[in-house]
């Protein structure tokens, strides 16, 4: 149960205190790390988390955690930074630490999964494109559950490392099923621009990054 769904159940609603959380800054992700990895973490891999996370603390871990495991990181002359080369083993560990129910919570429907799957491969999706690809019900359902959430005219996924976790799990059939959904949304955009939104984000500075 979400804070958007409380009001939904009158039993909760009467004892429930709803308190807001703010997103971790980079300074606060930054001292996270150091204390977790006892390194002083580079600017580009704080950026990195940061911007992953959304600032989440619990996607944090999780997402710090697949690095380490992964081999994605490594410290040198203390000071922990990120390792390109290891980016896509990192991709492929998050399903094992946590795999996608976001689908499942919302009922598992055909629209449904469409929807999530679609939001989570573009990142961001129109809401006229998300109506389009599912049904006004779907997307309303999704972001009153706080799966999605509306910013600007535009779904995205709440959570970040659900997005991740979401698409590493996707076949490569259901990846081709979804592609050919991209360009019926966006025509101009090129079979290759699809492929790059589907790796891992260039990590900027790569001179600063361990070349292993």
């Amino acid at each position: 149960m979400t804070a958007e769904t409380v009001p939904l159940a009158p039993g909760f609603a009467a004892i429930a205190e709803r308190i807001d959380l703010e997103p971790l800054t980079a300074s606060t992700v930054g001292d996270l790390l150091r204390a977790r990895f006892d390194a002083e973490p580079h600017d580009i891999l704080v950026r990195f988390l940061h911007e992953r996370s959304n600032g989440g603390y619990a996607s944090l871990c999780q997402l710090a955690d697949a690095l380490a495991e992964s081999g994605a990181i490594t410290s040198v002359e203390d000071t922990l930074i990120l390792k390109p080369s290891r980016l896509e083993q990192f991709r492929q560990a998050l399903p094992e630490r946590r795999s996608s129910s976001a689908a499942s919570r919302l009922g598992g429907t055909p629209g449904i999964i469409d929807l999530l799957d679609l939001v989570s491969v573009i990142g961001e999706v129109e809401l006229d494109e998300a109506v389009t690809c599912s049904s006004p019900a779907d997307v309303a359902l999704a972001v009153l559950h706080g799966t999605l959430r509306e910013v600007d005219g535009a779904v995205t996924m709440t959570d970040p490392v659900d997005a991740e976790c979401l698409v590493a799990g996707l076949s490569a059939a259901r990846m081709v099923e979804l592609s050919g959904e991209v360009r019926t949304l966006h025509p101009t955009l090129s079979a290759e621009d699809g492929e790059r939104d589907q790796g891992c984000p260039v990590v900027p500075g790569e001179r600063l990054t361990d070349p292993g």
